[in-house]
C-alpha cells in the first residue's frame, strides 16, 4: 500500500530552532538570537475639521527607523579548538573603543528540518555594544560567551533561492 502521506517539509510550520549565524567567515552557534525587530517611530499628523465640524481628523505616518533595539545572542558556544572565533568578537568590541567604528554585516539564517537556508536576516552596518563572559565555575558547563549584543544601521529579511 502506497503512503500517500505528503513530505513534511510541504505541511509542517517552520521551525525556529535551527538557524546559523554568520559574523565575518566564522559561523556561530547561540542558544538563541533576540531583538530582530523593525520597528519605525511615527508622528501624528492633525488635518482638518472633519465633516460635522466636530472633530479634528488626525492620521500617523512613518518617520524613521527605530535603531535603539539591540540585537542580542545569548549563550554561545564553540568547538574547543576555536578560541580564535571568541578573540574575533573580543578584538571588535575592543577595537570599537579606540578606533573608528568597524561596522560589519551579520547573517542569521533560518534553516528547515534538513538543515537547507530557508530565510536569511542580514543585519546591516552592526557594531558591538556588549559582549558577556560566563559565570566560571568548576561545576557547571556554561557557554564560551553569554551575550553578545549588537546594535544595527538596518535589516534585511529575504528568502534563500
Amino acid at each position: 500500500m502506497a503512503n500517500d502521506t505528503p513530505a513534511p517539509t510541504t505541511n509542517y510550520p517552520l521551525p525556529s530552532y535551527q538557524y546559523q549565524v554568520d559574523i565575518g567567515s566564522t559561523t556561530y552557534s547561540f542558544a538563541s538570537v533576540t531583538g530582530l525587530t523593525i520597528r519605525y517611530n511615527y508622528t501624528v499628523y492633525k488635518e482638518s475639521m472633519s465633516k460635522d465640524g466636530k472633530k479634528v481628523n488626525s492620521m500617523a505616518l512613518p518617520t524613521q527607523m527605530d535603531k535603539s533595539n539591540p540585537i542580542i545572542f545569548n549563550r554561545g558556544v564553540m568547538k574547543s579548538s576555536s578560541s580564535d572565533d571568541l578573540l574575533y568578537l573580543y578584538q571588535w568590541i575592543k577595537d570599537a573603543n579606540y578606533k573608528a567604528i568597524d561596522k560589519r554585516d551579520i547573517t542569521v539564517k533560518l534553516c528547515n528540518e534538513l538543515g537547507s537556508v530557508v530565510v536569511i536576516w542580514t543585519l546591516r552596518d552592526a557594531f558591538p555594544i556588549r559582549l558577556d563572559a560566563p559565570t566560571f565555575d568548576a561545576s557547571s558547563n556554561n557557554p564560551a560567551i553569554e551575550s553578545f549584543q549588537v546594535l544595527v544601521g538596518g535589516i534585511e529579511m529575504t528568502t534563500a533561492s
